[in-house]
Parts: structure tokens; sequence; C-alpha cells
């Protein structure tokens, strides 16, 4: 649909200071290039019908710039700006190698490796496995010694050639007459109110706010799992899902969520495109309680897990949703509880630290990613920065944490009566306030930080 779009690469700017072995470095990038074929796979079509290629070439190149004749801040300008080039160089599928790389000197003992990945050969979970591969390679290589990882079962075109071959026929049919049941009817965007009109053609422009939820909430969380035998997940979800309900006005949601989709042992250690989007309807119609929500979620969510092995643009294929380029197809807002394994980058005589602006683009019109960190949990929003104001995303984050305060402390709670803080001026806080009644609430305090991309 959109040729030479960057929107799917996954770039990455890692800072390292110190005494940097730039042979040991590539040496390390080079074996896991190796080790790895979907990252030497190119996709060209033959009659109209994609197909893979994988080359036997296993050079990586890795060129370096030298930034360290210029003064401080002029370094730091041109670091920035061909950071921000190389996550925007789309690649050429049919040609080019699905990662590449190159480092920038700043100082003798400061580099900042560039890092791209296109998403058809990664995923989260495979970013994981590249950090604790490298971390690995470079440290052995640094000392003179063989690569200590053992050899892959299998590779990620071994997993395609098996999902192909089991997935038809009547699995195939029972996946797709679960999905075809569960979303009939389904309205197809969710109404949004937002600070500007949709336009017809999406400029996925993004931009990120991070938040800390109070320390409190966890063990109301806790508390509410317990009593009503559902994950974390589930309790979360569904307070998301009343947020929305409160602020679209509509009692029929649909939102996606991603999953890791690596169900056996064998794919654990493989970098690819494992990842599943899963869809998640919820029905909040009714005079109910948040119990009773957290209930519907629990369903819904145990359905679609039993039915995830379904690729969502063979969903989409089925279902043959009306295609809009101002909006995606199923669902337009996703949640994400993250579970990606954390990995500490371990590379000798190098401090190791990300590097850059960070997110500058949004695949969907709104995502919530939460996580826990160091016994907190926090969150980050992303956003279409041409339907949303990042003071309305603030106020947007606000509004969650004192829903999800007031849902976890008393989760017998009608959803109707939960009190919602709505901030001052913009068109979506007074379109959020028309449909819930107006209601006002006092906002409860967290630590926010604003990230612009």
């Amino acid at each position: 649909l959109q040729p030479n779009s960057t929107l799917y690469n996954i770039p990455r700017a890692l800072l390292l200071k110190g005494n940097l072995d730039m042979a040991a470095l590539q040496q390390a990038l080079e074996q896991i290039f190796t080790r790895h074929q979907v990252l030497r796979t190119t996709y060209a079509a033959r009659a109209g019908q994609p197909y893979q290629t994988v080359s036997e070439d296993t050079a990586f190149p890795l060129p370096l710039q030298d930034l360290s004749h210029l003064d401080p801040q002029q370094r730091q300008e041109e670091a920035l700006r061909l950071s921000q080039e190389e996550a925007n160089r789309p690649f050429d599928m049919a040609n080019d190698s699905m990662m590449r790389a190159q480092l920038l000197r700043l100082q003798p003992q400061e580099h900042v490796l560039l890092l791209t990945q296109h998403h058809i050969a990664s995923d989260g979970w495979s970013n994981s496995i590249l950090t604790r591969e490298l971390s690995a390679l470079y440290n052995a290589f640094q000392q003179g010694l063989p690569s200590p990882l053992p050899d892959l079962p299998i590779q990620y075109a071994d997993y395609a050639v098996w999902q192909r071959n089991w997935l038809q026929g009547e699995a195939l049919e029972r996946q797709v007459s679960y999905w075809r049941e569960r979303l009939s009817g389904a309205p197809p965007v969710l109404a949004l109110p937002t600070d500007r009109p949709r336009e017809e053609a999406d400029s996925y422009q993004g931009a990120m706010h991070r938040f800390t939820a109070p320390e409190a909430l966890g063990e109301g969380l806790r508390r509410v799992c317990r009593e009503e035998r559902a994950t974390p997940f589930m309790v979360l979800l569904a307070a998301f899902q009343v947020l929305l309900y409160r602020w679209t006005g509509q009692p029929d949601l649909v939102v996606g969520t991603d999953v890791a989709n690596r169900t056996q042992a064998e794919t654990e250690g493989l970098i690819g495109f494992f990842l599943n989007h899963l869809v998640l309807r919820t029905d909040l119609s009714g005079d109910v309680d948040f119990r009773e929500v957290v209930r519907r979620v629990r369903e819904g969510c145990l359905g679609a897990y039993a039915h995830q092995d379904l690729p969502f643009d063979k969903l989409v294929e089925v279902l043959q949703p009306e295609r809009s380029g101002s909006h995606t197809p199923i669902f337009q807002v996703l949640f994400v509880v993250q579970n990606v394994p954390e990995v500490r980058v371990d590379m000798r005589g190098v401090d190791l630290s990300s590097y850059g602006r960070g997110v500058g683009s949004s695949k969907f019109d709104l995502s919530l990613f939460l996580g826990e960190s160091g016994g907190e949990m926090e969150g980050a929003w992303v956003y279409r920065t041409d339907l949303f104001e990042a003071s309305s995303i603030g106020r947007l984050s606000g509004q969650f944490l004192s829903l999800l305060d007031e849902l976890l402390s008393h989760p017998d709670i009608r959803i109707e009566d939960v009190e919602l803080w709505y901030g001052e001026g913009s068109e979506m806080e007074s379109a959020a306030a028309s449909v819930s009644g107006g209601v006002r609430g006092s906002r409860r305090r967290s630590r926010v930080v604003v990230e612009r991309g």
C-alpha cells in the first residue's frame, strides 16, 4: 500500500562510552548476521507473488563516520541528524539485507552505533536476542575467543514452512470461524474525540508521552487479580476500555494487542517477525460495575488466546474490511503490557546507553504500553500528532491514572459513576466531557515526562 515507507523501520541508536574494540564489534555483528538467515533475506515479486531469497553473502559492513573534528555542539547536531537520516532511510525489500549498521565517532572514547532492522525480520523479542548475542560475542571476540553461542536448531524460514503446512484445512477453518463470529457487526472505527479532524491520508507522524504510576496502584491491582482470577493484563485492559468507553461513548469496543507468538521452544532464540496482533472486543453495555467488565474482558482474552495462531494479515484478508488511508483496518487503538525479557548489556570496557530523540511515528491512532521497572509500573502513550495535541494526551494520561486508582480501590463501582478529571480548552476534552456527562473529579498525582519524536 505504501512503497518505500519507513514506518516499519526499527532504528536503534546506542551511545558507547569507553575503549571500544571496533574490530570485535564488527565481528560480533557479522556473526549475528550469519547466524540468523532472516537478516540476509530479501523479498522480491515474481508474477505478482512475493518470494524469499536468502543471500549466501555473510559479510556485514560497519562504515565509520568520524565527527571528532567538529566542535561539541556541531558534533551533537550532526550525530542527531545522521541518526535521524539513518532511521528514515527506506529498505529496498528486493535487494537490501534486513539489517544495517553504521558507527559514528564523537570522540576517541565515545561512539554512536546506529542499528536499523526492518520489522519483517524482527520484533521486540528479537531485539532482546540481538542485544544478548551482541554482548556475548563482543566479549568473546575481544579476548580472541571463539563464539560461545550454540548453533541454532532451526531458521525463520523453517518456522514459516511449518506454519504454512499446518495452518490450512480444518485447523485454518477453526481459527477463521471463531474470528468471523467474534467480530461480526463490530464497529469499523473507534470514534476517538480528536483535536484535529482525520485526514484521508495518514502521515503516521507520532510522539510519545511517558508516565510512572503511583506505587499504591500495585497493591490494588494484585487484589483485584486474585479476587477475579484474572491476570494483570486483563485488569489493566478492563480499566483502559472503561476509559475508552467514557471517552467515546461507544460501549462496543475493539482494541488490538501484541502477542509474542513464540509457542514452540525452538523459536525462543530466533530473530524474526513472530509477533502477531490479537483483536480484543468487549461489550460494556448495560448497568455494569468494574468487576463485570473484568469478567467480560477475561472471557474475551481467553477466547482470543485460544485462537491466536491466525496471522493478522490473514484475518484482514478473510474479513475484507473497507480499507482507508486514514485509519488502520479492524482496530485503531493498541494496548500492550510489556513482558519482553530484560537484557542487561555487558560489553567489556564499554558503557552503553540509548541515544537520540526516540519515537517519530505511530502506526495506530493511539497506543498504550505498560510495563514494570524497578517495582514501579511505567507507561507510554504513542499517538498520531496529526490527530492529538501533546497537552491532550497529557490530560488523558492523568485521567487514566485517576480512573485506575478509583476502579482498583472500589471494583464494585458502576463504570458510569467513576469520576474523571478533565482539563480545559481543547475540543477533545469538550467532546469527551459531553459523552461522559461532563463529570469532573480530582486528578491523582504522577510523574510525567513528555517526549516528542
